[in-house]
């Protein structure tokens, strides 16, 4: 998965790595279908989205979910909402992910973390991955 964190977990490289391959997928999905993109219905925008775009964004957030430069992974949701409803730049971020009906990716990483956090705190204590996570934090 090529995660990368130092020692004070700073994950802003993987996130950058993140948002290039999701720019990546953005770019060619619509290239693929410049002219359909007008055709498709909300919800079949934002389920290609989710599984096109959403799922290499998101990538690794387990991992690099906490960190708190996740603004660039919604600046790819931003663009994506804003290419399907022909809105300028200047359109407010709340109602593109309203007139979506989603919620900012930032969030949906931030929640994978926790629960991933969640999980490796209620492991046993002879587990390594709770082990080399504990020391980590130390």
């Amino acid at each position: 998965m090529g995660c990368m964190v130092n020692v004070q977990l700073n994950c802003a490289r993987m996130v950058e790595e993140r948002v290039k391959a999701g720019a990546k997928v953005l770019s060619d999905w619509i290239r693929r279908c410049r002219v359909a993109v007008g055709e498709l219905r909300g919800e079949t925008f934002v389920k290609l989205l989710e599984m096109l775009v959403d799922s290499v964004l998101l990538c690794g957030a387990e991992v690099w979910g906490s960190c708190g430069q996740l603004a660039p992974i919604e600046k790819i949701q931003l663009k994506a909402a804003r290419i399907f409803l022909g809105v300028g730049r200047l359109h407010p971020k709340v109602s593109l992910l309203f007139e979506l009906n989603t919620l900012p990716l930032k969030w949906e990483g931030m929640r994978r973390c926790i629960e991933f956090w969640v999980k490796v705190m209620r492991m046993g204590e002879n587990r390594l991955l709770k082990q080399v996570m504990m020391q980590v934090m130390e």
